[in-house]
């Protein structure tokens, strides 16, 4: 669904097709939530319609504003070969079996359309059609070639001659992308994407009679807040998005929660390893999950952490353990604790000083279990630490992070990280695009074997711009970017409303669920804190900032210190920072506008880590190109 979704939004944006797609739909969602002032309309709703034929609802409906209705069905069927000899018979049989399924779910669809839009003077012209993205047309020809009812049915549902081919109306896996690269959409692409378009809407059959009346109606009834529809995601059901703002939310919260796949849960049985890979691809994150594992089973738990960044790792362990200082006299036998230690080995003394606390507390026989975070930054005498470490404590339980796998002792396992996990893939399109790719030399990078939970919202450019006397300060950009956050993201006109009167914002319309149920979920409402402004240099900083708080952003600099940040997560304030502070300070937020400057970084891996940190919407504010 995702990837034909990509390329429908892809056609439509480059063509300038005026159109609403809708996806995740149900009947029973239409006009559930008509508000206390119109519970006893009378307009046709799908309870009414006298067919109750057992079938599933439709896929994707688009409305366009001149060629009427398309609703389709989506089919995730693969033609891929099983190396079986009768391999292509079963998918042959599979095929026929999905398209008369599939049949019999438009053709109600078109039933329940018909019934639902019977108030209007003039119904909507709708066209059907079949989805089938991982089959190709030959495929599928080739599967309905035998049985010619199945064939007829479907010529009936998209409308063709009884002497035509009706699977040249069925988008299949050859007027799309790549699978693997569904954003990759090149001119071959769109143009087999096109041509299966105009074919099936057959552009010079208009529907004339589809005014604007009716094009507004339907959105309203279908899309409007009248209709409510939920999507299962995590075993939990969410509010559909409606705006811009119910996207970032609902991405923003769906990216900032736990998430692990199959081959990382297997990690977990592993006493030592180190973990390679750019920052954002989740080695922190199954860093805390081996320490909180061991402290279930009664250990004791060492945090090591370099003295360059000072990463504090203690508050993802605040709800499972004390914590105590690291000294030499803690004697914690009863209860499991947790220390964090601030390494610095580039001066042997130090190291030693470490290595033989460790050694004190293993002596009281407490179990020793550590987990060491950016060990590449810890100095020279890091490896003979380890290596040290290991011989003295052979049941050792040690996990590391790092960006190189250089300085693993002999024999222990490394696990190479490539993907990142925390943000959407259309923000990791864009630290390629920006030429901000973090490549490990050693590692392979690895396809994408699983799928996200949405690819995200597209990012938004704005340029930089001389004034009317070729001078460039910053402040044109910074106005148009509290334009754009201000009207699609976080409305500062509502921000003395009331919690009850938010979902009346234009920018989130569905933010809140009345009478919640225990499993459902609404967006969360963006706030100040949700947004993260960063600067590849400060020369134009404060002429941006000044325009967002023109617009009643609360604005404040993240002043990295020698320990921890000035300012705190809980403030309700935009917050602002160099490129450069990420090796100290990592924030991650929904909302994040980088401003590029006209020479990149010296260091191309702090611009990963700065668009990477954004979990949903970015802003990339950048010089055209000449």
């Amino acid at each position: 669904m995702q990837h034909v979704l990509h390329c429908l939004r892809h056609m439509a944006e480059h063509y300038k097709e005026d159109m609403f797609v809708l996806s995740q739909f149900k009947y029973e969602d239409y006009l559930n939530n008509p508000g206390n002032s119109f519970l006893n309309h009378r307009l046709p709703v799908p309870a009414g319609f006298r067919d109750k034929t057992n079938v599933g609802c439709f896929d994707i409906l688009i409305i366009h504003r001149r060629l009427g209705v398309l609703v389709g069905v989506v089919k995730s069927i693969s033609d891929k070969d099983d190396g079986s000899e009768d391999s292509e018979d079963k998918i042959d049989d599979m095929l026929v079996s999905e398209v008369c399924e599939a049949v019999a779910q438009v053709k109600y669809a078109n039933s329940m359309m018909g019934h639902l839009m019977s108030d209007q003077t003039h119904k909507p012209a709708v066209q059907m059609t079949l989805m089938f993205p991982n089959v190709t047309s030959s495929s599928l020809h080739r599967a309905l070639g035998s049985d010619s009812q199945v064939t007829q049915s479907l010529r009936e549902c998209v409308n063709v001659k009884a002497t035509d081919d009706p699977t040249h109306l069925c988008l299949c896996a050859n007027h799309l992308s790549k699978p693997c690269a569904p954003w990759d959409i090149d001119t071959s692409v769109m143009s087999h994407l096109r041509s299966w378009w105009d074919r099936l809407m057959n552009q010079s059959d208009a529907d004339s009679k589809k005014t604007d009346d009716l094009y507004r109606n339907m959105i309203a009834r279908f899309c409007g807040p009248a209709t409510q529809s939920t999507i299962p995601l995590m075993d939990e059901t969410f509010l559909q998005p409606r705006t811009l703002a119910d996207a970032v939310t609902l991405t923003g919260d769906l990216y900032e929660r736990l998430t692990l796949y199959p081959d990382m849960i297997e990690m977990l049985r592993e006493e030592r390893l180190f973990l390679v890979g750019p920052p954002n691809t989740g080695k922190t994150r199954m860093l805390t999950l081996a320490g909180k594992q061991w402290i279930e089973r009664g250990h004791h738990l060492y945090i090591l952490v370099s003295i360059c960044t000072r990463r504090d790792l203690m508050s993802s362990f605040s709800k499972t353990s004390n914590h105590t200082p690291a000294t030499k006299d803690t004697d914690e036998t009863s209860r499991p604790f947790v220390t964090q230690v601030s390494c610095n080995f580039n001066v042997k003394k130090e190291m030693m000083g470490i290595l033989n606390m460790l050694t004190t507390q293993d002596k009281k026989n407490i179990p020793l279990c550590v987990i060491a975070s950016e060990v590449d930054f810890w100095g020279k005498y890091l490896k003979t630490f380890l290596e040290s470490l290991s011989r003295q404590h052979p049941h050792l339980l040690l996990w590391a992070t790092s960006s190189t796998s250089q300085d693993v002792p002999d024999g222990w396992k490394v696990q190479t990280f490539t993907r990142a996990l925390t943000c959407p893939p259309a923000v990791v399109r864009e630290a390629s695009r920006a030429g901000a790719d973090y490549f490990i030399p050693e590692a392979e990078i690895q396809p994408r074997d699983f799928l996200t939970p949405t690819d995200g919202p597209q990012v938004k450019y704005i340029y930089h711009e001389m004034d009317s006397k070729g001078y460039h300060d910053c402040s044109l950009c910074g106005r148009k970017v509290a334009d754009f956050l201000n009207k699609h993201l976080v409305n500062k006109s509502n921000k003395s409303a009331s919690p009850d009167d938010i979902t009346e914002a234009t920018t989130s319309t569905v933010t809140r669920i009345q009478n919640e149920s225990p499993t459902m979920k609404g967006s969360s409402i963006l706030q100040d804190k949700d947004i993260l402004v960063i600067f590849e240099n400060d020369k134009h900083e404060y002429s941006f900032l000044q325009e967002l708080k023109k617009v009643s952003f609360q604005v404040q600099p993240l002043e990295v210190g020698k320990d921890t940040e000035v300012v705190r997560e809980e403030k309700d304030c935009v917050c602002s920072m160099r490129v450069d502070s990420f090796r100290k300070f990592r924030p991650r937020r929904k909302i994040v506008v980088y401003v590029e400057s006209k020479s990149p970084p010296e260091n191309v891996s702090k611009k990963w880590w700065g668009i990477t940190c954004c979990s949903a919407q970015l802003i990339v504010v950048r010089w055209k190109s000449t």
